[in-house]
């Protein structure tokens, strides 16, 4: 084998690293990973906006500028932290400003809309079982004891909550965005993990009074109306809306 094609097999050196970072793709890839710190494979796929077959042929081109912790994350290494530096550098240079993405709002009263299905939803949803529940298996005295009654609906709440908070954190919607054709994105343009619609969704149903009028208050002028939303970084846009790559 060649001496140039070990150099390719052991990862970009300093006679082939401009060259490799020359490409648009590989360019964005480095910094979303210096971005993000650390990704999952299918992160960097859905945000990148590339198939499979691009992806892996873009990263064994910057092998050697990259890693994988014990979870599988993609992080760069040493190397990889000079490429990101010499792109900025360069981008400097001539002058390039890196864009702002700037990601236009699901109109306020779509969100309204949705907002109140939802809210609908989850307090009617125990009380469409219990009506259920009458009418198929009417219930017998001990039934209507108020300690089970509250243990059921918090039971049935609990469940409203987290098929709402998996159906944000793998779709972006739930049944009001869905209905209204809104979706909530991180900023970055990818969707929520769970852990973050858990959190969004926490405060939404439990909290929401403090968590509008704080953000009201205090970011809105930043382009959030809930407080949530400004810590998780998390945008309601339209379903129709191209979001910049």
């Amino acid at each position: 084998m060649s001496k140039k094609s070990d150099n390719v097999s052991n990862g970009p050196n300093q006679y082939n690293l401009f060259k490799v970072l020359s490409h648009p793709i590989r360019q964005r890839l480095i910094e979303l990973i210096h971005k993000n710190i650390e990704l999952p494979y299918t992160e960097i796929l859905n945000t990148l906006k590339i198939d499979a077959g691009q992806l892996n042929f873009h990263l064994k081109h910057v092998k050697g500028l990259y890693t994988k912790n014990d979870q599988g994350n993609y992080m760069l290494t040493e190397k990889g932290r000079i490429a990101y530096g010499l792109i900025k550098e360069v981008k400097k240079i001539e002058n390039v400003r890196e864009e702002t993405i700037v990601i236009p709002k699901a109109s306020t009263f779509r969100r309204f809309v949705a907002t109140v299905i939802d809210f609908a939803l989850f307090i009617g949803s125990p009380i469409a079982v219990v009506l259920i529940l009458s009418i198929c298996a009417p219930l017998t005295p001990l039934d209507h004891s108020p300690i089970i009654i509250t243990m059921f609906l918090h039971s049935v709440f609990f469940l409203t909550f987290v098929a709402f908070s998996f159906m944000e954190a793998y779709q972006g919607q739930t049944p009001g965005k869905f209905i209204m054709q809104i979706i909530v994105i991180h900023e970055s343009g990818r969707r929520l993990n769970l852990m973050e619609s858990v959190l969004r969704n926490i405060a939404k149903l439990y909290l929401f009074p403090i968590d509008l009028l704080l953000g009201v208050l205090f970011v809105r002028k930043k382009g959030y109306y809930r407080i949530a939303n400004y810590y998780l970084k998390a945008h309601v846009i339209s379903v129709s809306t191209d979001i910049p790559k």
